[in-house]
């Protein structure tokens, strides 16, 4: 028989694995010397948007002129207020008896008026005098951003007021073809 004079693999020592450094993090920087102007800017900013919004809620918005009780303007914009907020009892109180007479009711004679918030109304003028006297007013609807979607248009139309023994009251519908 013969012996195998293969001789047994050799194995060689093992050294320890070296130590793993821990992990620091970079050093902080400074900001850039532009981003505190920056913010101040921003904050600028948003201050003079808070408080802009603020006073076209307590001034009110561009075109509105307040008229004094009891003139067939002020009874119109107080009917358009009234749209604007769903009141219809008090916009039906607005209402002259002859269009109540006709059928028509508030919700109808509001017209173009009732198409939803963020609508400005302005008087331009008016004519007549007595007990009738007709409006000539101007809508404005949407923002006038240059943004597409939220871009303004207006329309002009007249209404006829009337008065009766408790105040003035809105004669026509409102918009175009109202008669």
């Amino acid at each position: 028989m013969v012996e195998g004079t293969e001789s047994a693999p050799s194995v060689e020592p093992v050294s320890p694995a070296a130590p793993i450094a821990p992990i620091v993090a970079a050093p902080v920087r400074s900001r850039p010397g532009w981003v505190k102007p920056l913010i101040a800017i921003a904050a600028f900013v948003v201050v003079l948007t808070v408080a802009s919004t603020a006073a076209v809620l307590v001034v009110g918005g561009p075109g509105r002129t307040n008229y004094a009780s009891g003139t067939p303007q002020a009874a119109f914009l107080n009917f358009a207020d009234a749209v604007q907020r769903n009141d219809w009892a008090t916009a039906g109180g607005l209402l002259s008896t002859g269009l109540k007479d006709r059928g028509i009711d508030a919700q109808s004679a509001a017209g173009f008026l009732n198409v939803g918030g963020g609508m400005t109304v302005s008087i331009d003028s008016s004519a007549g005098s007595g007990d009738r006297v007709t409006l000539y007013v101007s809508f404005q609807m949407g923002t006038g951003s240059v943004i597409p979607p939220y871009s303004a248009y207006g329309m002009s139309s007249s209404v006829d007021m009337v008065r009766e023994s408790d105040g003035w009251k809105l004669d026509s519908q409102v918009g175009p073809g109202g008669k």
